[in-house]
């Protein structure tokens, strides 16, 4: 997650422990698409991962991991809700 974010809330994401804060929205539900779930630690930021956007995102040269120079909330892969 990246660690700033443009809202207060969300800013400074930690994931939380037992039980994780982790969903996944299946194919078709939104516009054909598959999703992630993800919420904060401090239960104040919910985060929306377009799983295929993230698949098609640029990968580092030989690696699972995405390039750090593409920004995934300008690209729409990564969306931030504030929850409070």
């Amino acid at each position: 997650m990246p660690m700033t974010t443009s809202n207060s809330n969300c800013d400074n994401w930690y994931n939380p422990g037992d039980p994780h804060g982790l969903g996944v929205i299946p194919l078709g539900v939104i516009n054909g698409d598959a999703y992630g779930v993800l919420i904060n630690d401090m239960q104040s930021c919910l985060a929306l991962v377009d799983t295929t956007k993230l698949l098609a995102a640029p990968m580092g040269s030989g690696t699972n991991v995405v390039d750090p120079n593409y920004d995934l909330v300008a690209n729409g892969v990564l969306k931030f809700y504030p929850l409070q």
